[in-house]
Protein backbone atom coordinates (compact mmCIF):
# COMPACT_ATOMS: atom_id res chain seq x y z
CA UNK A 1 0.00 0.00 0.00
CA UNK A 2 1.26 3.32 -0.31
CA UNK A 3 2.96 5.39 2.65
CA UNK A 4 1.90 8.63 2.91
CA UNK A 5 3.54 10.98 4.63
CA UNK A 6 1.32 12.50 7.03
CA UNK A 7 1.50 12.34 10.92
CA UNK A 8 -1.29 11.26 12.77
CA UNK A 9 -2.23 14.98 14.12
CA UNK A 10 -2.38 16.28 10.47
CA UNK A 11 -4.66 13.84 9.13
CA UNK A 12 -7.80 15.60 10.73
CA UNK A 13 -7.07 18.56 9.18
CA UNK A 14 -6.47 17.84 5.64
CA UNK A 15 -9.37 15.11 5.23
CA UNK A 16 -13.22 15.79 5.28
CA UNK A 17 -14.80 14.81 8.34
CA UNK A 18 -17.64 12.40 6.98
CA UNK A 19 -14.38 10.39 5.32
CA UNK A 20 -12.60 10.28 8.84
CA UNK A 21 -15.30 7.86 10.45
CA UNK A 22 -14.16 4.26 11.84
CA UNK A 23 -16.47 1.81 11.50
CA UNK A 24 -16.61 -0.33 14.30
CA UNK A 25 -14.12 -3.46 14.89
CA UNK A 26 -14.91 -7.00 13.08
CA UNK A 27 -13.87 -10.29 13.73
CA UNK A 28 -10.37 -10.57 12.72
CA UNK A 29 -11.26 -14.30 11.46
CA UNK A 30 -14.28 -13.54 10.08
CA UNK A 31 -13.30 -10.45 7.68
CA UNK A 32 -10.68 -12.57 6.33
CA UNK A 33 -12.97 -14.94 5.00
CA UNK A 34 -15.19 -12.82 3.40
CA UNK A 35 -15.48 -12.77 -0.75
CA UNK A 36 -14.66 -9.93 -2.46
CA UNK A 37 -17.94 -10.21 -4.39
CA UNK A 38 -19.54 -9.70 -0.47
CA UNK A 39 -17.46 -6.73 0.46
CA UNK A 40 -18.58 -5.12 -2.86
CA UNK A 41 -21.95 -5.78 -1.85
CA UNK A 42 -22.03 -4.22 0.82
CA UNK A 43 -20.72 -0.64 -0.30
CA UNK A 44 -23.57 1.84 -0.22
CA UNK A 45 -24.79 2.72 -3.90
CA UNK A 46 -28.18 2.71 -6.38
CA UNK A 47 -27.62 -0.55 -8.24
CA UNK A 48 -27.46 -0.22 -11.99
CA UNK A 49 -27.35 -2.77 -14.65
CA UNK A 50 -24.77 -2.00 -17.64
CA UNK A 51 -27.54 -3.22 -20.25
CA UNK A 52 -29.56 -0.33 -18.60
CA UNK A 53 -27.14 2.54 -18.36
CA UNK A 54 -26.00 1.71 -22.10
CA UNK A 55 -29.86 2.31 -23.06
CA UNK A 56 -30.19 5.55 -21.01
CA UNK A 57 -27.15 6.94 -22.69
CA UNK A 58 -28.76 5.70 -26.09
CA UNK A 59 -31.32 8.65 -25.09
CA UNK A 60 -29.74 11.73 -22.80
CA UNK A 61 -25.55 11.18 -24.04
CA UNK A 62 -24.93 14.76 -25.55
CA UNK A 63 -22.14 13.82 -28.02
CA UNK A 64 -24.47 11.08 -29.30
CA UNK A 65 -27.57 13.91 -29.63
CA UNK A 66 -24.60 16.18 -31.59
CA UNK A 67 -24.24 13.00 -34.21
CA UNK A 68 -27.93 12.71 -34.66
CA UNK A 69 -28.31 16.61 -35.33
CA UNK A 70 -25.16 16.33 -37.79
CA UNK A 71 -27.59 13.13 -39.31
CA UNK A 72 -30.31 15.64 -39.30
CA UNK A 73 -28.41 18.13 -41.45
CA UNK A 74 -27.27 15.73 -44.24
CA UNK A 75 -31.01 14.56 -44.44
CA UNK A 76 -32.03 18.33 -45.03
CA UNK A 77 -28.82 18.76 -47.45
CA UNK A 78 -30.25 16.01 -49.57
CA UNK A 79 -33.98 17.96 -49.98
CA UNK A 80 -32.00 21.17 -50.64
CA UNK A 81 -30.20 20.12 -53.18
CA UNK A 82 -33.25 18.02 -54.82
CA UNK A 83 -35.23 21.34 -55.04
CA UNK A 84 -32.92 22.10 -58.32
CA UNK A 85 -35.07 19.69 -59.71
CA UNK A 86 -38.83 21.50 -58.52
CA UNK A 87 -40.87 23.65 -61.10
CA UNK A 88 -40.99 26.84 -60.83
CA UNK A 89 -43.49 28.92 -62.19
CA UNK A 90 -43.11 32.61 -62.94
CA UNK A 91 -46.14 35.32 -63.64
CA UNK A 92 -45.37 38.76 -65.40
CA UNK A 93 -47.45 41.92 -65.94
CA UNK A 94 -46.48 45.00 -67.53
CA UNK A 95 -48.02 48.43 -68.10
CA UNK A 96 -46.09 50.52 -70.90
CA UNK A 97 -46.84 54.06 -72.14
CA UNK A 98 -44.04 55.06 -75.06
CA UNK A 99 -43.54 58.61 -75.79
CA UNK A 100 -45.82 60.34 -77.62
CA UNK A 101 -48.49 57.44 -77.63
CA UNK A 102 -52.20 58.08 -76.27
CA UNK A 103 -52.80 54.82 -75.26
CA UNK A 104 -50.87 52.29 -72.98
CA UNK A 105 -49.36 48.85 -74.38
CA UNK A 106 -50.12 45.36 -71.64
CA UNK A 107 -48.19 42.43 -71.48
CA UNK A 108 -48.35 39.17 -69.66
CA UNK A 109 -46.61 35.97 -69.04
CA UNK A 110 -46.95 32.86 -67.38
CA UNK A 111 -43.87 30.12 -67.52
CA UNK A 112 -43.14 26.87 -65.97
CA UNK A 113 -40.11 25.71 -66.25
CA UNK A 114 -37.72 22.81 -64.96
CA UNK A 115 -34.50 21.42 -65.06
CA UNK A 116 -34.24 17.57 -65.08
CA UNK A 117 -31.48 15.64 -63.81
CA UNK A 118 -29.32 15.10 -67.10
CA UNK A 119 -29.30 18.74 -67.86
CA UNK A 120 -31.92 19.79 -70.00
CA UNK A 121 -33.96 22.71 -69.12
CA UNK A 122 -37.60 22.70 -70.51
CA UNK A 123 -40.35 25.11 -70.18
CA UNK A 124 -43.95 25.81 -70.98
CA UNK A 125 -45.51 29.52 -71.39
CA UNK A 126 -48.40 31.43 -72.21
CA UNK A 127 -47.37 35.25 -73.48
CA UNK A 128 -49.78 37.67 -74.02
CA UNK A 129 -50.03 41.83 -75.28
CA UNK A 130 -52.59 44.43 -76.00
CA UNK A 131 -51.89 46.79 -78.49
CA UNK A 132 -53.80 49.91 -79.38
CA UNK A 133 -55.37 49.55 -82.63
CA UNK A 134 -54.11 51.54 -85.26
CA UNK A 135 -57.17 52.21 -87.84
CA UNK A 136 -60.51 51.42 -85.65
CA UNK A 137 -60.80 52.73 -82.09
CA UNK A 138 -59.97 49.70 -79.48
CA UNK A 139 -57.21 47.58 -78.70
CA UNK A 140 -55.95 43.92 -80.61
CA UNK A 141 -54.73 41.35 -77.99
CA UNK A 142 -51.85 38.73 -79.10
CA UNK A 143 -51.49 35.43 -77.40
CA UNK A 144 -48.94 32.78 -77.70
CA UNK A 145 -48.21 28.94 -76.17
CA UNK A 146 -44.58 28.10 -76.51
CA UNK A 147 -42.66 24.72 -75.76
CA UNK A 148 -38.78 25.78 -74.82
CA UNK A 149 -35.75 23.41 -74.59
CA UNK A 150 -32.15 24.44 -73.52
CA UNK A 151 -29.54 21.46 -73.20
CA UNK A 152 -25.82 22.01 -72.09
CA UNK A 153 -24.00 20.47 -75.23
CA UNK A 154 -20.28 20.39 -73.64
CA UNK A 155 -21.28 20.11 -69.72
CA UNK A 156 -21.94 16.11 -70.09
CA UNK A 157 -25.09 13.75 -69.67
CA UNK A 158 -26.06 13.70 -66.18
CA UNK A 159 -23.95 16.35 -64.67
CA UNK A 160 -26.57 18.62 -63.27
CA UNK A 161 -27.35 16.26 -60.25
CA UNK A 162 -23.74 16.10 -59.49
CA UNK A 163 -24.31 17.70 -55.82
CA UNK A 164 -27.65 15.96 -55.34
CA UNK A 165 -25.70 12.37 -55.94
CA UNK A 166 -22.93 13.74 -53.16
CA UNK A 167 -25.31 14.94 -50.69
CA UNK A 168 -27.02 11.88 -50.77
CA UNK A 169 -23.42 10.00 -50.38
CA UNK A 170 -22.70 12.13 -47.71
CA UNK A 171 -26.14 11.45 -46.29
CA UNK A 172 -25.09 7.84 -46.25
CA UNK A 173 -21.96 8.15 -44.96
CA UNK A 174 -23.76 10.54 -41.97
CA UNK A 175 -25.82 7.20 -41.60
CA UNK A 176 -22.42 5.24 -41.15
CA UNK A 177 -21.15 8.15 -38.72
CA UNK A 178 -24.11 7.50 -36.68
CA UNK A 179 -23.80 3.90 -36.28
CA UNK A 180 -20.18 4.71 -35.00
CA UNK A 181 -21.34 6.86 -32.64
CA UNK A 182 -23.53 4.87 -30.75
CA UNK A 183 -21.11 1.66 -30.81
CA UNK A 184 -18.26 4.26 -29.10
CA UNK A 185 -20.76 5.92 -26.98
CA UNK A 186 -21.70 2.57 -25.97
CA UNK A 187 -17.84 1.29 -25.40
CA UNK A 188 -17.39 4.67 -23.73
CA UNK A 189 -20.03 3.97 -21.08
CA UNK A 190 -18.81 0.23 -20.76
CA UNK A 191 -15.23 1.52 -20.22
CA UNK A 192 -16.60 4.36 -17.68
CA UNK A 193 -19.13 1.36 -16.31
CA UNK A 194 -15.51 -1.00 -15.76
CA UNK A 195 -13.26 2.14 -14.32
CA UNK A 196 -16.85 2.97 -11.44
CA UNK A 197 -16.65 -1.29 -10.95
CA UNK A 198 -12.68 -1.12 -10.22
CA UNK A 199 -13.46 1.88 -7.78
CA UNK A 200 -15.66 0.15 -6.05
CA UNK A 201 -13.54 -3.02 -5.77
CA UNK A 202 -10.60 -1.52 -4.98
CA UNK A 203 -12.45 0.65 -1.97
CA UNK A 204 -14.33 -2.93 -0.61
CA UNK A 205 -10.57 -4.28 -0.47
CA UNK A 206 -9.23 -1.10 1.34
CA UNK A 207 -12.27 -1.20 3.57
CA UNK A 208 -11.48 -4.68 4.08
CA UNK A 209 -7.73 -3.81 5.45
CA UNK A 210 -8.86 -0.90 7.13
CA UNK A 211 -11.08 -3.65 9.56
CA UNK A 212 -8.62 -5.72 9.80
CA UNK A 213 -6.65 -3.16 11.26
CA UNK A 214 -9.13 -2.19 13.30
CA UNK A 215 -9.42 -5.36 14.54
CA UNK A 216 -6.16 -5.90 15.34
CA UNK A 217 -5.76 -2.59 17.52
CA UNK A 218 -8.56 -3.48 19.71
CA UNK A 219 -7.43 -7.14 19.98
CA UNK A 220 -3.68 -5.19 21.50
CA UNK A 221 -5.30 -2.71 23.01
CA UNK A 222 -7.27 -5.57 25.06
CA UNK A 223 -4.21 -7.48 25.50
CA UNK A 224 -2.09 -4.46 26.63
CA UNK A 225 -4.48 -3.33 28.93
CA UNK A 226 -3.66 -7.35 30.83
CA UNK A 227 -0.15 -6.60 30.05
CA UNK A 228 0.28 -9.18 27.91
CA UNK A 229 1.69 -7.46 24.70
CA UNK A 230 4.02 -4.37 24.97
CA UNK A 231 2.79 -1.14 24.11
CA UNK A 232 4.71 -1.41 20.78
CA UNK A 233 2.17 -3.65 19.46
CA UNK A 234 -0.28 -1.18 20.00
CA UNK A 235 1.73 1.33 18.02
CA UNK A 236 2.10 -0.37 15.60
CA UNK A 237 -1.43 -1.17 15.07
CA UNK A 238 -2.41 1.94 15.31
CA UNK A 239 0.25 3.21 12.55
CA UNK A 240 -1.70 0.78 10.43
CA UNK A 241 -4.95 2.01 11.22
CA UNK A 242 -4.05 5.30 9.93
CA UNK A 243 -2.22 4.34 7.21
CA UNK A 244 -4.99 2.44 5.75
CA UNK A 245 -7.43 5.07 6.54
CA UNK A 246 -5.59 6.97 4.31
CA UNK A 247 -6.01 4.74 1.66
CA UNK A 248 -9.56 4.21 2.18
CA UNK A 249 -10.28 7.94 2.16
CA UNK A 250 -8.11 7.99 -1.24
CA UNK A 251 -10.44 5.14 -2.69
CA UNK A 252 -13.69 6.73 -1.50
CA UNK A 253 -12.92 9.50 -3.64
CA UNK A 254 -12.01 7.94 -6.55
CA UNK A 255 -15.19 6.00 -6.55
CA UNK A 256 -17.13 9.07 -6.03
CA UNK A 257 -15.34 10.72 -9.13
CA UNK A 258 -16.00 7.85 -11.14
CA UNK A 259 -19.47 7.29 -10.36
CA UNK A 260 -20.30 11.40 -10.96
CA UNK A 261 -18.26 10.70 -14.47
CA UNK A 262 -20.38 7.69 -15.22
CA UNK A 263 -23.80 9.56 -14.84
CA UNK A 264 -23.06 12.90 -16.26
CA UNK A 265 -21.65 10.71 -19.52
CA UNK A 266 -24.79 9.03 -19.54
CA UNK A 267 -27.57 11.23 -18.25
CA UNK A 268 -26.12 14.85 -20.21
CA UNK A 269 -28.23 17.55 -19.36
CA UNK A 270 -30.06 15.43 -16.73
CA UNK A 271 -27.09 14.86 -15.04
CA UNK A 272 -27.71 16.81 -12.51
CA UNK A 273 -30.80 16.09 -11.70
CA UNK A 274 -29.95 12.61 -11.77
CA UNK A 275 -27.40 12.83 -9.41
CA UNK A 276 -29.69 14.79 -6.40
CA UNK A 277 -32.06 12.12 -7.04
CA UNK A 278 -30.12 9.30 -3.75
CA UNK A 279 -28.07 10.56 -1.43
CA UNK A 280 -26.23 7.16 -2.45
CA UNK A 281 -24.31 7.25 -4.95
CA UNK A 282 -24.65 4.79 -8.22
CA UNK A 283 -23.51 1.45 -8.21
CA UNK A 284 -22.51 -1.50 -10.47
CA UNK A 285 -24.28 -4.47 -10.66
CA UNK A 286 -22.58 -7.78 -11.05
CA UNK A 287 -21.83 -8.33 -14.70
CA UNK A 288 -20.79 -11.61 -16.54
CA UNK A 289 -17.19 -10.91 -18.28
CA UNK A 290 -17.33 -13.23 -21.70
CA UNK A 291 -13.37 -13.34 -23.31
CA UNK A 292 -13.99 -13.61 -27.03
CA UNK A 293 -12.33 -16.26 -28.56
CA UNK A 294 -9.70 -15.06 -30.56
CA UNK A 295 -9.03 -16.44 -34.41
CA UNK A 296 -6.24 -15.48 -36.60
CA UNK A 297 -5.36 -11.91 -36.89
CA UNK A 298 -5.45 -11.00 -40.46
CA UNK A 299 -9.23 -12.48 -40.57
CA UNK A 300 -10.17 -10.06 -37.54
CA UNK A 301 -8.42 -7.34 -39.71
CA UNK A 302 -10.03 -8.28 -42.26
CA UNK A 303 -13.88 -8.11 -40.67
CA UNK A 304 -13.25 -4.93 -39.22
CA UNK A 305 -12.60 -2.91 -42.28
CA UNK A 306 -15.24 -4.55 -44.07
CA UNK A 307 -17.64 -4.39 -40.97
CA UNK A 308 -16.39 -0.82 -39.23
CA UNK A 309 -18.85 1.91 -40.17
CA UNK A 310 -16.49 4.78 -39.80
CA UNK A 311 -14.63 2.93 -43.21
CA UNK A 312 -17.87 2.84 -45.17
CA UNK A 313 -18.36 6.82 -44.00
CA UNK A 314 -14.44 7.18 -45.45
CA UNK A 315 -15.67 5.37 -48.09
CA UNK A 316 -19.19 6.86 -49.04
CA UNK A 317 -17.34 10.53 -48.59
CA UNK A 318 -14.45 9.68 -50.65
CA UNK A 319 -17.01 8.55 -53.85
CA UNK A 320 -18.82 12.04 -53.21
CA UNK A 321 -15.35 13.93 -53.68
CA UNK A 322 -14.84 11.91 -56.80
CA UNK A 323 -18.54 12.68 -58.30
CA UNK A 324 -17.84 16.15 -57.27
CA UNK A 325 -14.47 16.38 -59.21
CA UNK A 326 -15.76 14.83 -62.48
CA UNK A 327 -18.37 17.64 -62.28
CA UNK A 328 -15.86 20.51 -62.34
CA UNK A 329 -13.61 18.97 -64.76
CA UNK A 330 -16.69 19.55 -67.11
CA UNK A 331 -16.93 23.35 -65.66
CA UNK A 332 -13.41 24.14 -67.36
CA UNK A 333 -15.14 23.64 -70.59
CA UNK A 334 -16.28 26.17 -72.51
CA UNK A 335 -20.28 26.99 -71.86
CA UNK A 336 -22.51 26.09 -74.42
CA UNK A 337 -25.81 25.33 -75.32
CA UNK A 338 -28.46 24.33 -77.75
CA UNK A 339 -31.75 26.40 -77.74
CA UNK A 340 -34.79 25.05 -79.33
CA UNK A 341 -38.53 26.74 -79.05
CA UNK A 342 -41.95 25.89 -80.76
CA UNK A 343 -44.54 29.15 -80.38
CA UNK A 344 -48.20 29.05 -81.83
CA UNK A 345 -50.37 31.48 -81.16
CA UNK A 346 -52.57 34.25 -82.98
CA UNK A 347 -54.84 37.74 -82.95
CA UNK A 348 -57.78 38.62 -82.27
CA UNK A 349 -59.78 42.00 -80.91
CA UNK A 350 -60.41 40.79 -77.33
CA UNK A 351 -58.93 38.55 -74.93
CA UNK A 352 -60.76 35.74 -74.49
CA UNK A 353 -61.13 35.63 -78.69
CA UNK A 354 -56.84 35.56 -78.95
CA UNK A 355 -56.97 32.90 -76.31
CA UNK A 356 -59.20 30.57 -78.86
CA UNK A 357 -57.30 31.80 -81.85
CA UNK A 358 -53.87 30.55 -80.93
CA UNK A 359 -53.67 28.28 -84.47
CA UNK A 360 -53.09 31.04 -86.73
CA UNK A 361 -50.07 30.73 -87.10
CA UNK A 362 -46.38 28.61 -85.56
CA UNK A 363 -42.94 29.69 -85.00
CA UNK A 364 -39.97 28.06 -83.93
CA UNK A 365 -36.32 28.74 -83.27
CA UNK A 366 -33.20 26.82 -82.91
CA UNK A 367 -29.77 28.08 -82.24
CA UNK A 368 -26.52 27.88 -79.87
CA UNK A 369 -25.71 30.28 -76.84
CA UNK A 370 -21.58 30.22 -75.84
CA UNK A 371 -20.15 31.67 -73.41
CA UNK A 372 -16.18 31.52 -72.25
CA UNK A 373 -14.57 33.69 -69.28
CA UNK A 374 -11.59 35.47 -69.91
CA UNK A 375 -8.79 33.44 -67.93
CA UNK A 376 -11.34 31.28 -66.63
CA UNK A 377 -9.36 31.03 -63.56
CA UNK A 378 -12.63 30.41 -61.19
CA UNK A 379 -13.32 27.40 -62.68
CA UNK A 380 -9.70 25.79 -62.84
CA UNK A 381 -9.41 26.98 -58.95
CA UNK A 382 -12.84 24.86 -58.48
CA UNK A 383 -11.09 22.25 -59.96
CA UNK A 384 -8.10 22.06 -58.29
CA UNK A 385 -9.77 22.49 -55.26
CA UNK A 386 -12.00 19.61 -56.35
CA UNK A 387 -8.97 16.89 -57.26
CA UNK A 388 -7.45 17.96 -54.03
CA UNK A 389 -10.25 17.16 -52.03
CA UNK A 390 -10.39 13.53 -53.48
CA UNK A 391 -6.69 13.46 -52.35
CA UNK A 392 -7.76 14.30 -48.94
CA UNK A 393 -10.40 11.95 -48.75
CA UNK A 394 -8.29 9.06 -50.29
CA UNK A 395 -5.96 10.37 -47.61
CA UNK A 396 -8.50 10.10 -44.52
CA UNK A 397 -9.54 6.84 -45.56
CA UNK A 398 -6.29 5.25 -45.74
CA UNK A 399 -5.79 6.87 -42.10
CA UNK A 400 -8.69 5.32 -40.67
CA UNK A 401 -7.81 2.08 -42.14
CA UNK A 402 -4.40 2.33 -40.85
CA UNK A 403 -6.01 3.10 -37.34
CA UNK A 404 -8.75 0.35 -37.41
CA UNK A 405 -5.64 -2.20 -38.03
CA UNK A 406 -3.78 -0.77 -35.22
CA UNK A 407 -6.93 -1.18 -32.80
CA UNK A 408 -7.40 -4.78 -33.93
CA UNK A 409 -3.78 -5.07 -32.90
CA UNK A 410 -3.58 -3.53 -29.48
CA UNK A 411 -7.10 -4.92 -28.59
CA UNK A 412 -5.81 -8.19 -29.68
CA UNK A 413 -2.81 -8.03 -28.12
CA UNK A 414 -4.42 -6.55 -24.86
CA UNK A 415 -6.65 -9.52 -24.40
CA UNK A 416 -4.01 -12.38 -24.55
CA UNK A 417 -2.08 -10.74 -22.11
CA UNK A 418 -4.55 -9.39 -20.09
CA UNK A 419 -5.51 -13.23 -19.65
CA UNK A 420 -2.47 -14.32 -19.00
CA UNK A 421 -1.68 -11.25 -16.12
CA UNK A 422 -5.21 -11.88 -14.34
CA UNK A 423 -4.19 -16.06 -14.16
CA UNK A 424 -1.36 -14.89 -12.38
CA UNK A 425 -2.86 -12.13 -10.58
CA UNK A 426 -5.06 -14.71 -9.16
CA UNK A 427 -3.22 -17.19 -8.55
CA UNK A 428 -0.77 -14.12 -6.14
CA UNK A 429 -4.13 -13.00 -4.64
CA UNK A 430 -4.98 -16.53 -3.57
CA UNK A 431 -1.25 -17.33 -2.37
CA UNK A 432 -1.18 -14.01 -0.77
CA UNK A 433 -4.30 -14.99 1.36
CA UNK A 434 -3.07 -18.13 2.67
CA UNK A 435 0.36 -16.91 4.10
CA UNK A 436 -2.09 -14.04 5.48
CA UNK A 437 -4.39 -17.02 6.98
CA UNK A 438 -1.25 -18.58 8.31
CA UNK A 439 0.09 -15.63 9.74
CA UNK A 440 -2.74 -15.14 11.72
CA UNK A 441 -2.76 -18.20 13.05
CA UNK A 442 0.99 -17.66 13.92
CA UNK A 443 -0.07 -14.45 16.15
CA UNK A 444 -2.87 -16.45 17.62
CA UNK A 445 -0.69 -19.12 18.51
CA UNK A 446 1.97 -16.62 19.96
CA UNK A 447 4.30 -17.35 17.08
CA UNK A 448 4.10 -13.67 15.59
CA UNK A 449 3.84 -10.13 16.15
CA UNK A 450 1.85 -7.30 15.15
CA UNK A 451 4.06 -6.20 12.50
CA UNK A 452 4.64 -9.37 10.56
CA UNK A 453 0.78 -9.64 10.39
CA UNK A 454 0.15 -6.33 8.85
CA UNK A 455 3.04 -6.49 6.41
CA UNK A 456 1.41 -10.19 5.46
CA UNK A 457 -1.56 -8.50 5.48
CA UNK A 458 -0.51 -5.44 3.40
CA UNK A 459 0.94 -7.77 0.56
CA UNK A 460 -2.59 -9.74 0.52
CA UNK A 461 -4.00 -6.56 0.03
CA UNK A 462 -1.26 -5.04 -2.91
CA UNK A 463 -1.91 -8.87 -4.39
CA UNK A 464 -5.66 -8.33 -4.71
CA UNK A 465 -5.64 -5.46 -5.62
CA UNK A 466 -3.76 -6.22 -8.55
CA UNK A 467 -5.84 -8.95 -8.97
CA UNK A 468 -8.46 -6.45 -9.31
CA UNK A 469 -6.88 -4.22 -11.55
CA UNK A 470 -5.86 -7.07 -13.83
CA UNK A 471 -9.35 -8.11 -13.80
CA UNK A 472 -11.37 -4.81 -15.18
CA UNK A 473 -8.12 -4.16 -17.87
CA UNK A 474 -9.67 -7.05 -19.43
CA UNK A 475 -12.99 -6.10 -19.21
CA UNK A 476 -11.54 -2.92 -20.97
CA UNK A 477 -9.49 -4.87 -23.34
CA UNK A 478 -12.91 -6.45 -24.31
CA UNK A 479 -15.07 -3.57 -24.66
CA UNK A 480 -12.20 -1.90 -26.79
CA UNK A 481 -11.52 -5.22 -28.84
CA UNK A 482 -15.27 -5.15 -29.45
CA UNK A 483 -15.42 -1.72 -30.89
CA UNK A 484 -12.18 -2.20 -32.61
CA UNK A 485 -13.84 -5.10 -34.87
CA UNK A 486 -17.45 -3.03 -35.11
CA UNK A 487 -19.37 -5.85 -33.73
CA UNK A 488 -20.31 -3.97 -30.38
CA UNK A 489 -23.98 -3.20 -30.35
CA UNK A 490 -25.61 -0.08 -28.76
CA UNK A 491 -28.02 -0.41 -26.08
Amino acid sequence: MPRLRLTLSLLPALLPAPLLAQDPAPDLAGELGRTLEALVADLPGRPLPLDAVVRTAMDHNLPLEASRLRRRIAGAEVTTEAGLFDPALSLRADLVRSRGATQETGTYSARLDQVLPWGTEIGVGVDGARYPAAAVPGSRYDADVGLFLRHPVLEGFLTRDTELEVARRLERASVHRLARAMQSVTAEVTLAYWDLAEAEAIQAVLRRSYQIAEALLFRNRQLAARELVAQVDVITARSGVALRRAGLVDARRSRLDAAEALVFLVWGAEAEEELARDTVPVKTAPTRLDVPVLGPRDEIEARALDERNDISAARLELEGAREAARATQNARLPFLALESSLRTGGTDPSFQGSLGALDQGTSWSLGLAFAQPLGNRRDRGLDRIADLDVDLRALELTIVENLVRQDVRLAVRAISAGQERLEAAEEAAELARAQLDAERGRLELGLGDSFRLLETEENAVQAELESVRARYDLARAITRYRLAVGELVPG
